[in-house]
């Protein structure tokens, strides 16, 4: 009976140290998978310099915003103010005026 068990516990642990080595080269295909499927190169960004145009947009129309906003405009970037009242947005927009503003 001893023996028998003793053969049982040796045929596990074979067994098991296969597991382990199948584990080891399975863990080391997947990551030569992943090193050779590098994802895709990015683009070069643009150059950007005091003559670039740019798109910016403004969220909140208070003081800051505001200011913001007129700095880049006045460099002649076009921008976009978002601001929740549509009072402010409609006064901006028409008068170029932001009733808000605190200054």
């Amino acid at each position: 009976m001893a023996d028998e068990l003793k053969d049982e516990n040796d045929k596990l642990k074979k067994e098991n140290e296969l597991l382990r080595n199948r584990l080891i080269e399975l863990e080391l295909k997947v990551q030569e998978q992943k090193e050779s499927t590098s994802s895709p190169k990015l683009k070069d960004l643009p150059e950007i310099n005091e003559t670039t145009n740019l798109n910016i947009v403004v969220f909140g129309g208070g003081s800051f915003g505001t200011a913001l906003a007129t700095i880049a405009a006045r460099k002649g970037h076009k921008v976009i103010i978002l601001v929740r009242d549509e009072n402010q947005a409609k006064s901006i927009n028409e008068e170029n005026i932001n009733p808000k503003r605190e200054w």
